[in-house]
């Protein structure tokens, strides 16, 4: 497992190679509120995936999305939904990476620093500036939405189309709402409020009328 730290000259962080070389350094530019415990709590929670060779943590933002942490692991032949699931079981919401990206090799420049140049753009279509569930049903929302659409994290106002999500998926978000949270809902209503903040309002006023 290849471990990482921050590289505060280039805002994403350095490559270090073996457990034993690991050490931190501190990033100068603070974009996304990440100081070194939380970074090292990232790279350790991903590091307990036995299946990932090399990791790489950077910043990145949109026009449409405040800056947020990426992940790049190798190789690309991972379990990718099992690896989500990880970083949602072991790190708080705040912490799980916004995209998990994978690649066949972490690319380095001839001085051993990360590449980050040659790395591919994360995809953050339909995701908006996170916001963390406020209740135990967005909590659980938030779940279904990123196992069903299989990305790491959901917040309460990323749009559930805008992330890829197909008709199918939302057959298969209804009926996991109606097994985990034993209310069904229509489809029509999953087209008409496809956030979690929406789709937690609408429970709400179903069940205020029933």
């Amino acid at each position: 497992m290849s471990i990482v730290g921050e590289d505060p000259r280039s805002g994403g962080l350095l490559l270090f190679g073996q457990p034993q070389m690991m050490s931190t350094t501190r990033s100068e530019s603070g974009e996304a509120g990440m100081n070194d415990p939380e970074i090292q709590k990232v790279r350790a929670a991903l590091a307990e995936f036995a299946d990932l060779d090399a990791v790489l943590l950077t910043r990145h933002a949109t026009t449409q999305v405040s800056p947020c942490l990426i992940a790049y692991v190798s190789p690309a032949d991972i379990d990718q939904a099992a690896l989500h699931a990880h970083a949602r079981k072991h790190l708080p919401r705040h912490l799980v990476p916004a995209a998990i990206v994978v690649t066949d090799t972490i690319p380095a420049t001839a001085a051993g620093l990360p590449d980050t140049q040659a790395l591919p753009l994360p995809d953050l279509s339909g995701l908006a500036s996170y916001e963390a569930p406020e209740t135990t049903r967005q909590d659980i929302l938030c779940d279904l939405f990123a196992e069903i659409l299989r990305v790491p994290r959901v917040g309460i106002d990323d749009d559930f189309f805008g992330l890829g999500g197909r008709s199918v998926d939302a057959m298969m978000l209804a009926a996991r709402i109606s097994t985990d949270l034993g209310i069904r809902i229509r489809m029509v209503d999953l087209f008409e409020v496809s956030t979690v903040r929406g789709l937690d309002q609408l429970l709400q006023e179903s069940e205020a009328r029933s």
